[in-house]
C-alpha cells in the first residue's frame, strides 16, 4: 500500500480492519482476563507491568512478519500466539482495557532497512510496537520478545522513523543511540593461600546483555556451566561446576548477576609467573580488522563496560612488572581508563578500568580512530602481571 504522504497512510491505518480497526472491536474474553489480572489494582504503572509481563511471558511468537494482523486480540489471546504484530495489539487492547492511552507504533527493524521518510510506502514497515502513556510519561513495549524488561524494546526496533498510529497520527524516532549495554565484572582473591588459590569473579549484566543470556542458558545448568568454562578456556583458571550461582535469572527487570569461583594452581618450581589478571573481559578481539573501510560504522548500542580486579598474592610471591597505566580518549565519543596499583604491605594488586563508547554511528573518516582505540584497548588486556617468587 502507498500513499502520497503520511496524513493519508495515517488514515488508511486506522480505517484498516486488519490494523487499527481490530483493537477497537469490544471482546469480553480480552476483558474479562484483563479485569482478573488487575483487580485491586490502582496504579496504572502497576496494571500496565502486569499486563505486558503476562503477554511477553504466555504468548507464543511465530516467524510472521507484517504489521497488519490475521488474528484478532481475542483469538490471540486464546491461542495464546500469534505474530508480533498481533502480540503487541492485544498488549494494546489490554492495556486501553484498564484505561490507560496507548496506540500502535509502526516501524522497520534493523535487518528490514531504514525507512524513507521523504517518500511514504507502508511496504517499508514490518514490525509493530505500542506506545503507552502512564503517569505523563511515554514508554515503549514489545511484548512479543521474551526476557524484555518492562519499558525497553529489542535492539532491532531502534531503527529510526517510525509512525505513531490513531486518530490524529504522528512521526517518531527511535533513534540507534538509545540502547546502552552496560555491564561490570569483579575479580577478587578469596583465599590466597598457595595451596588452595582460589578467586571469585561477579559478573553483572544489564539490558541486552542479560537478555541474551537469559535465552540461552533457558535455565539450563548445563549451559550455564558451558558459559563459565568457554570463559576461562586459555586460562590457568579451573573451575568447579558447583562454585557457581545466579541472581535474578527470572526477574528481568533487574541485573543479571554470575557468581563462580575458580582455582588457580601456582607452579612450585616457577621463579617467574605471567598471569594475565582479565581473565573474563569484553571486546577480547577487535570486530574491526580492516585497515581501510569504505562504509560507516553502526554498533548495535552504546557501552559502558566496567571492570574491577582485587588478587592478594599468595605468601613468598610479589608483584615485579605491573601494567603500565592507559587512558584513551577520542573525542567525547569513547573513551578507556586503566588503572593498576600495587600495596606491597598486604600483596594486593587492584585493577580499575573502564570503557565507554557513545555513540553508535561513526563515519568512514572516523573509522582509522575507532579501529585505533580498540586494538590498543584489546593490546592492553593481553598484557601480563610479572609475579616473581620471593621464597
Amino acid at each position: 500500500m502507498f500513499g502520497n504522504n503520511w496524513d493519508k497512510i495515517n488514515t488508511e491505518l486506522y480505517r484498516d480492519e486488519h490494523f487499527y480497526k481490530a483493537i477497537t472491536v469490544n471482546n469480553q474474553t480480552v476483558l474479562a482476563r484483563t479485569s482478573t489480572m488487575t483487580r485491586g489494582d490502582t496504579s496504572e504503572l502497576v496494571k500496565a507491568n502486569k499486563i505486558y509481563a503476562f503477554a511477553r511471558d504466555s504468548m507464543s511468537c511465530d516467524k510472521r512478519s507484517s504489521i497488519y494482523i490475521k488474528n484478532y486480540p481475542g483469538t490471540v489471546l486464546t491461542q495464546r500466539g500469534g505474530s508480533a504484530s498481533e502480540i503487541n495489539m492485544l498488549l494494546i487492547t489490554m492495556l486501553r482495557e484498564t484505561g490507560i492511552d496507548c496506540s500502535p507504533v509502526i516501524l522497520s527493524t534493523r535487518d528490514n532497512g531504514r525507512v524513507t521518510k521523504a517518500f511514504p510506502d507502508l511496504q517499508e514497515f514490518n514490525h509493530v510496537i505500542c506506545q503507552a502513556t502512564i503517569g505523563g510519561k511515554l514508554y515503549y513495549l514489545d511484548a512479543a520478545q521474551k526476557y524484555l524488561p518492562f519499558g525497553m524494546l529489542p535492539l532491532k526496533c531502534y531503527n529510526g522513523f517510525a509512525r505513531v498510529v490513531n486518530a490524529d497520527g504522528d512521526s517518531i524516532s527511535l533513534d540507534r543511540d538509545i540502547p546502552l549495554e552496560k555491564s561490570f565484572i569483579k575479580m577478587v582473591t578469596s583465599n590466597n593461600n598457595v595451596d588452595n588459590y582460589t578467586v571469585d569473579f561477579e559478573l553483572h549484566f544489564d539490558d541486552y546483555k542479560a537478555i541474551a543470556l537469559r535465552e540461552q542458558w533457558n535455565r539450563d545448568s548445563k549451559e550455564i556451566k558451558a558459559y563459565i568454562n568457554a570463559l576461562l578456556k586459555g586460562s590457568s583458571f579451573e573451575f568447579k561446576d558447583a562454585d557457581y550461582k545466579v541472581d535474578n535469572l527470572t526477574n528481568v527487570g533487574k541485573p543479571l548477576v554470575l557468581s563462580f569461583s575458580a582455582h588457580l594452581p601456582w607452579p612450585a618450581d616457577a621463579g617467574i609467573i605471567y598471569l594475565n589478571p582479565y581473565v573474563v573481559t569484553s571486546f577480547r578481539e577487535n570486530p574491526f580488522t580492516s585497515a581501510v573501510r569504505n562504509f560507516p560504522v553502526e554498533l548495535p548500542s552504546r557501552y559502558n563496560l566496567s571492570y574491577y580486579c582485587k588478587l592478594q598474592l599468595p605468601a613468598g610471591y610479589a608483584l615485579d612488572d605491573t601494567l603500565t597505566p592507559l587512558s584513551l580518549q577520542y573525542d567525547n565519543d569513547a573513551r578507556y581508563q586503566e588503572v593498576t596499583t600495587y600495596d606491597k604491605a598486604t600483596n594486593i594488586i587492584s585493577i580499575n578500568a573502564n570503557m565507554k563508547i557513545n555513540k553508535t554511528f561513526f563515519r568512514t573518516n572516523e573509522y582509522p580512530f575507532l579501529k585505533e582505540f580498540l586494538d590498543k584497548k584489546v593490546a592492553q588486556q593481553q598484557n601480563n602481571l610479572v609475579i616473581k617468587k620471593t621464597l
